[in-house]
């Protein structure tokens, strides 16, 4: 029981120490970039792609980087078991959808005619 805690323990302080690694270099990449910007532009360019890289490994490396990890590869296999629909049911729904749009657009129109008109018959009363 004493040893589970041991190693659960490290595996926390590991995770720590790998979260203020990718906070540390993130804020040597902005400093970088705030301070040597009268470098030559593709030196700040390779450490900026080296940074990135760097950056990648450590959250790879972290349990919620696992985890993302793990979604992304779980979204990719449901992509491959929806049903998409065919050619055919997606112009006619794009049919639907831009037939009502125009015939709210048309409806809104006239509402806002009326409107001018009324405010503007308001307008011109002299009491």
């Amino acid at each position: 029981m004493n040893v589970k805690l041991g190693v659960k323990k490290k595996k926390r302080i590991l995770e720590y120490i790998k979260w203020f690694s990718i906070f540390l270099l993130i804020f040597f990449l902005i400093i970088e970039n705030y301070f040597f910007n009268v470098h030559i532009w593709y030196v700040r360019i390779l450490f900026l792609l080296f940074t990135i890289f760097m950056l990648s490994l450590l959250f790879i490396c972290t349990d919620k980087g696992k985890r993302a990890i793990s979604f992304f590869y779980e979204s990719k296999l449901e992509m491959y078991k929806v049903v998409w629909p065919t050619l055919k049911k997606t112009f006619y729904t794009t049919l639907i959808v831009l037939v009502v749009t125009l015939l709210l657009s048309l409806i809104l129109w006239c509402l806002d005619t009326i409107f001018i008109y009324f405010v503007s018959f308001f307008t011109r009363l002299r009491f």
